[in-house]
């Protein structure tokens, strides 16, 4: 796993096949899967609700590519030119995948399509960051133990916005130090109430909004 996450080059947010001669992470794994001799894989894509949407069964490579193409077409989310160009705001709710902290940058691909807005990602984080790297080193107990244990290393700041470049991360269980180890140029926020009223005393009386509901799976492209 840490080789894993660690040294192949990613292929980036819903693109499918390999866009080099190099042996990317999805090649890599896949190489390995041959290897050990796996004979067929079960893959679902879920929709918004998290009920099944598709089923996908039969060789690791067909299947997947089928299953990545119907969910690529499941998640398409257009964004028109007005939307993308002239929104003051953009909200993103990370749902479904908001309870591991490492999984934020999943749906922070969105905002690359927007331009000159001010940018909110509401991530609750319920399970932590640390765990998810560290399973097979530190079991869950004494993971939550430890949190529980730990004394903030520094004094909370004062909320406020940043500059309209930076992130405004709202979430109730995202370790504030993890948070600024993993997203340094980012501000993190415990008061949704708080941050809402700071972006309405910043933004004009009309402001422009985009919201998109569950930026975890949706697979943006401008019209």
């Amino acid at each position: 796993m840490y080789y894993f996450h660690t040294f192949p080059q990613g292929r980036g947010p819903a693109v499918i096949e390999g866009q080099s001669d190099e042996p990317d992470r999805r090649d890599t794994i896949e190489m390995a899967a041959g290897l050990l001799g796996l004979d067929a894989i079960v893959n679902v894509v879920l929709n918004s609700q998290r009920e099944i949407a598709g089923l996908f069964v039969g060789d690791f490579i067909k299947a997947h590519r089928k299953g990545a193409h119907f969910a690529l077409k499941t998640y398409k989310t257009e964004i028109t030119e007005t939307i993308r160009t002239k929104s003051d705001l953009v909200v993103i709710n990370c749902y479904p995948l908001d309870a591991d902290a490492i999984q934020l940058d999943k749906a922070l691909a969105a905002f690359s399509y927007f331009e000159n807005a001010y940018t909110i990602a509401l991530y609750p984080a319920t399970d932590g960051s640390c765990f998810h790297g560290l399973f097979d080193r530190l079991d869950y107990d004494r993971y939550m133990q430890q949190k529980v244990d730990r004394l903030p290393t520094k004094p909370t700041p004062e909320p406020k916005l940043g500059r309209q470049s930076q992130l405004h991360v709202w979430s109730e269980h995202f370790d504030r130090d993890d948070f600024y180890k993993e997203y340094p140029s980012s501000l993190l926020f415990r008061d949704l109430d708080q941050l809402i009223q700071l972006m309405t005393e910043k933004l004009p009386a009309s402001a422009k909004v985009a919201i998109l509901p569950v930026a975890g799976i949706q697979v943006l492209t401008s019209t």
